[in-house]
């Protein structure tokens, strides 16, 4: 009878003979076991033991630092610090190099301008500087960074690495480059003021030699006929400085050629000389003088004034921006001022001297027949009109030396500005 008994060596069902027996008609085997017997054995009977699996290998837990440096938190979920990596060490410290050489060399250019307190402050500002500026965009970055679900921790230490870096390099060659160009347009600077100051040494070596051509030793004026060489095509604008003087002074020079050539033709020489007066019996002649020397005095006055007042106008004639012109201008405008008030007063004295000529005449006009020529003098007769003849010549030669003392006085002045615009340089 066949059974659900498996043959222990193929597998396949057994028979159960007569006897109670089991037999396998596939392989033949006779085990000589009952079926009774191996079924309360297979009841009974355990499964051979299996290995237990090891969980510990299958479950992996990544370690702590991962952990923290990819999401910023520890594994029970509290929030940790961040490390930085080997990379971001390597740059902060060559960034901490950088930071301080530039410090150093802040705090010698800064304690060469300045004192010492805000050289300190100097040196501290480059140090920090990139450090604070590296920090700021680093937390604007990774804030930014946290919107698309990046770690804040791991996405700061990347930024701050890298910026501060940056930051400390750039800020150093801009250093560099700064004090590169800073000594460059220092040395063009002093080759300027170089040049400048010896076109301030031309100006002021003929300003001086045009005083001396104006004047005599004693103080009287004189003609001449040197003139001062004006360059055509200036370069610099110490050149055009040098050029625009040079015209002016010249234009000086005609104006007072020109009114001592008007002065000799209307005979001042001889206006009071004894031996004209006594053969001008009525005067008339003196007249006439004193008036055609009035008339040059006026008319060479104004021609002086519209001489000075036309100095823009000489200035624009060369090629300067309208920024130089304004910077020379200013520069100009006040020695303009003094110029005008000066001429003003000498026109004024002049004016005053001839006045007194005049009143000598009328002396000489009213006293006529009490006064003789004795050894080529006059000799009055009368007290009263010898004083006031003395009177008006005194006066005379008052005005004449306050003429001298402006003269040497405003040359005088006018080389201590010059002094001084050279020490400035």
């Amino acid at each position: 009878m066949m059974t659900n008994q498996a043959c222990p060596q193929c597998g396949k069902n057994m028979d159960e003979n007569d006897e109670g027996k089991l037999n396998c008609h596939e392989c033949g085997d006779d085990s000589g076991v009952s079926a009774v017997t191996l079924e309360a054995d297979s009841a009974t009977k355990l499964p051979p033991e299996l290995p237990r699996p090891d969980l510990s290998a299958s479950l992996y837990v990544p370690p702590t630092t991962q952990v923290q440096a990819e999401t910023g938190l520890d594994i029970s979920g509290q929030v940790v610090d961040p490390k930085p990596e080997r990379w971001q060490k390597v740059c902060f410290l060559i960034a901490l190099v950088i930071s301080l050489l530039y410090a150093v060399i802040s705090f010698q250019q800064s304690s060469q301008q300045s004192d010492s307190v805000f050289a300190v402050g100097a040196m501290f500002g480059a140090f920090s500087a990139p450090w604070l500026m590296s920090a700021v965009v680093a937390l604007l970055t990774s804030l930014i960074l946290m919107i698309f679900r990046r770690p804040f921790g791991k996405s700061y230490y990347n930024t701050f690495a890298i910026a501060v870096l940056t930051l400390s390099v750039l800020t150093m060659l801009g250093s560099l480059v700064s004090t590169s160009l800073r000594g460059r347009n220092l040395a063009s600077i002093e080759r300027s003021n170089q040049r400048e100051a010896e076109s301030i040494d031309d100006v002021q070596e003929n300003m001086n030699e045009m005083q001396d051509m104006l004047y005599d030793e004693d103080g009287m004026p004189k003609t001449t006929v040197k003139r001062f060489r004006v360059q055509k095509n200036p370069k610099t604008t110490g050149q055009i400085a040098v050029a625009i003087t040079n015209s002016y002074y010249n234009d000086m020079l005609d104006l007072q050629n020109g009114y001592i050539a008007a002065l000799d033709e209307a005979g001042i020489e001889s206006l009071l000389e004894p031996s004209r007066i006594i053969e001008d019996e009525d005067f008339s002649e003196s007249d006439e003088m004193l008036k055609a020397i009035a008339e040059a005095a006026e008319m060479f006055s104004e021609k002086q004034k519209t001489m000075v007042k036309g100095f823009p106008n000489r200035v624009a004639k060369y090629k300067l921006s309208a920024s130089q012109q304004r910077a020379f201008m200013k520069g100009a405008g006040d020695g303009i001022s003094k110029a005008v008030d000066v001429q003003e007063k000498n026109w004024s004295l002049e004016k005053k001297s001839i006045a007194k000529m005049a009143e000598m005449i009328d002396v000489l006009r009213s006293s006529k027949g009490y006064w003789e020529l004795q050894d080529g003098n006059f000799a009055f007769e009368r007290d009263a009109d010898l004083e006031r003849f003395n009177k008006s010549y005194s006066d005379l030669m008052l005005f004449i030396n306050e003429q001298e003392l402006l003269r040497t006085s405003t040359l005088e002045n006018a080389n201590q500005r010059i002094d001084t615009i050279k020490g400035n340089l």
